[in-house]
């Protein structure tokens, strides 16, 4: 269709979120981590801990459910860029599911 995936976006919601601040960027081992407002369907509400990058997914993604849920967000959402083999196991294996895609390109006719 003449569209290709520039990144995925991999989801784990957390119970009992607390409603903590957004825009706070968050020291994780492994990965860049800032907080960032959640839509607002979730409640209870709070911000969404998101890593735009992961270099190292073993120690990253395990402390970053335990850092989420003490700053009170709501759900981590982790960028995977296209190619990235490593990151989806580690992700599926910690809970969580392949939220959205996301594209660029022109649609065509096939």
């Amino acid at each position: 269709m003449g569209l290709t995936i520039t990144a995925s976006w991999w989801l784990k919601e957390l119970p009992g979120s607390g409603g903590g601040d957004a825009c706070v960027e968050v020291t994780l081992p492994g990965a860049q981590a800032i907080t960032v407002p959640a839509p607002p369907v979730y409640a209870p509400p709070g911000p969404i801990l998101f890593l735009p990058e992961v270099a190292n997914p073993q120690q990253a993604v395990p402390v970053a459910t335990g850092q989420a849920h003490d700053l009170g967000c709501a759900a981590v959402v982790v960028n995977v860029e296209p190619g990235d083999t490593d990151l989806p196991p580690t992700l599926a294996n910690a809970g969580f599911r392949r939220h959205c895609d996301y594209y660029e390109g022109a649609i065509r006719s096939v």
